[in-house]
């Protein structure tokens, strides 16, 4: 159902060790990078004027119905992102990932972090690159939809310490630039006003931030996407029908995000910078500097992308 039973309480002694085994990877952020093109959006997040005093990801499932004024998450995990980066400004770089890691970034479902609700995943930018990285799921199916739908962008967050950080995001295309009919009355948080999806944050190149993309640490036990290859297989011939089902797949089907040529070679999606950031990728996959220069991707185009 479109409402979440609440968790179990939460173990404080998982959200120290989670603080403590994602230092290293935080530390690899700080390498020099390399800006995107001028993004279609607004640089600055604003912040929430109110405090919050959120200490747990069980303090943020506390604010759900605050969140999803409709009572319902389906396909509108951009709610969650936009609670914790309007408020970012009260949180320390670490505090605020490790908020990110207490939702599904696919059902919206509120997750407790730990070795099982992370998956290794590595995705297309929309800039033409791969990233390996982290991201936190309610259930296996939201690997299958994340390899389809889900890309990878930047954007710039100020924290507590007022330094602002260069951060990765899974983002989806914005539903509210193609045919709004399509988006199903499962998910009636999707709310557009003209081409803007209400509540939405969006990347450096302009779409909608659904959550954070973690750095990859190999020191960190999670599911490798690997693992459910065939499962995603036998999902397609079965419709979808375990999972979110077609409500994600529906709503981030409007205005898909290709980074793919027909052939399957990499491409940075149309209207994007298209320069790769090789320093960035490697901090971030593997905690090492680089003087590797970017290189150009070419640009998807309507000749080039798949079908479908």
């Amino acid at each position: 159902g479109p409402d979440a039973d609440p968790p179990p309480p939460f173990r404080p002694s998982f959200h120290h060790q989670f603080l403590r085994a994602s230092m290293d990877a935080m530390m690899a952020m700080l390498i020099s990078v390399l800006a995107f093109g001028a993004a279609p959006t607004e640089a600055t997040i604003p912040q929430a004027s109110e405090n919050w005093h959120g200490e747990t990801v069980q303090d943020l499932h506390r604010e759900y119905y605050n969140i999803f004024r409709k009572g319902n998450r389906n396909a509108a995990s951009h709610l969650w992102s936009t609670f914790l980066l309007q408020r970012s400004s009260q949180m320390n770089e670490m505090e605020l990932r490790y908020m990110f890691s207490g939702f599904c970034a696919v059902s919206g479902s509120p997750v407790r972090p730990s070795d099982y609700t992370r998956y290794k995943m590595t995705l297309d930018t929309v800039s033409g690159d791969t990233l390996r990285g982290f991201t936190y799921f309610c259930c296996w199916p939201c690997v299958c939809d994340t390899q389809d739908f889900i890309r990878v962008d930047t954007k710039n967050v100020t924290t507590a310490d007022n330094v602002e950080h260069q951060m990765h995001f899974l983002v989806i295309g914005n539903p509210c630039e193609g045919d709004t009919d399509r988006i199903p009355y499962q998910a009636p948080e999707v709310i557009c006003h003209g081409k803007k999806l209400e509540g939405a944050i969006m990347s450096d190149n302009g779409f909608v931030i659904i959550s954070m993309f973690f750095p990859y640490d190999e020191e960190l036990k999670a599911q490798d996407e690997i693992m459910f290859a065939d499962h995603c297989q036998e999902r397609v011939k079965m419709g979808y029908n375990s999972g979110m089902g077609e409500i994600f797949r529906q709503v981030a089907g409007i205005r898909p995000l290709v980074t793919r040529t027909h052939t399957g070679e990499l491409c940075a999606v149309s209207g994007t910078s298209r320069k790769q950031n090789t320093d960035l990728k490697l901090g971030f996959e593997a905690g090492n500097d680089s003087e590797i220069e970017g290189v150009d991707s070419p640009t998807c185009s309507v000749d080039t992308v798949e079908e479908g």
